[in-house]
């Protein structure tokens, strides 16, 4: 079974399209997955949670921890018992958050 994230900033829609694809998948007899990142384990709770925001290298690290844990506690299992995995962000929003903090760091 697949993994498919949905990229985009606050607002878009991701959420909604994550339930509506939920419901389309539910409803041809295939079981899904919700989930997100950050996530609300230990290291996506320090992202969400995080006042002051962490520094960018901090946050980096951070969430590479995040979706460390994530994959090998969630994700991982889910696509092994035949689910379909919809993300709310994932890679690529690391790559555009994370990217763009740690290049004015520099």
């Amino acid at each position: 079974m697949p993994i498919i994230a949905f990229e985009g900033i606050d607002g878009a829609g991701k959420s909604t399209q994550i339930r509506q694809l939920s419901i389309w998948l539910k409803n041809r007899g295939h079981d899904s997955l919700v989930t997100c990142e950050p996530t609300h384990q230990g290291y996506g709770k320090r992202i969400r949670e995080a006042n002051p925001r962490l520094s960018p290298l901090e946050e980096r690290e951070a969430f590479v921890l995040d979706r460390r844990e994530h994959v090998e506690t969630v994700i991982l299992p889910a696509l092994r018992s035949g689910k379909v995995v919809l993300c709310d962000r994932y890679y690529y929003s690391s790559m555009a958050y994370q990217g763009t903090r740690l290049s004015s760091y520099y």
